[in-house]
């Protein structure tokens, strides 16, 4: 499982300003309705390829977290034909790198981020998704973590590594 031990100096780029975390009710829960809707339509145009994006992050938990619509497509085997076809659809990739890539569009008056994995950052994915559905006692802490650590960016995206390099020492 990968998992990426970061530095103190890592962190320092992160401002010490808040992270604004909202409840999953009511606010993200009308976000999630918006981003299903999304999907139905990126789906319907994936299946060209077959290929299928899903909700992610605390949207896909219902748990509290930033006002982030995100999808995730799992393009193993099919990575560069997915990019492909995302650039002809959206005209534009705003990160590339050899496992990940991430276009935000617009939707509704909403950027949604729709981020493209393969390889070990999807199998890292992947798994970390599949032990958060099964297992609730941790998806709680991860919420209770994010919730205690949001007065400051710096120190929540650190705690949110520490955190989840735990549960990728668990996988």
């Amino acid at each position: 499982m990968q998992n990426i031990a970061l530095s103190d100096d890592y962190f320092n780029k992160f401002s010490e300003k808040p992270v604004a975390i909202l409840p999953f009710k009511p606010k993200l829960a009308k976000l999630r309705k918006i981003c299903e809707e999304f999907l139905i339509g990126l789906n319907a145009r994936l299946q060209e390829i077959g290929i299928v994006a899903e909700l992610d992050g605390s949207l896909l938990y219902k748990i509290a977290g930033k006002e982030d619509l995100e999808v995730v497509i799992y393009a193993e085997g099919k990575w560069y034909e997915t990019l492909q076809f995302l650039i002809n659809m959206y005209h534009k990739i705003d990160t590339l790198e050899e496992e990940y890539a991430r276009i935000n569009v617009s939707f509704k008056g909403y950027e949604i981020e729709v981020k493209c994995k393969r390889g070990p950052t999807a199998e890292t994915a992947q798994k970390l998704r599949e032990y958060f559905t099964t297992h609730s006692e941790t998806l709680a802490e991860y919420e209770k973590m994010k919730l205690e650590n949001c007065y400051s960016k710096r120190v929540y995206q650190k705690q949110k590594h520490l955190f989840l390099s735990k549960v990728l020492k668990k996988l």
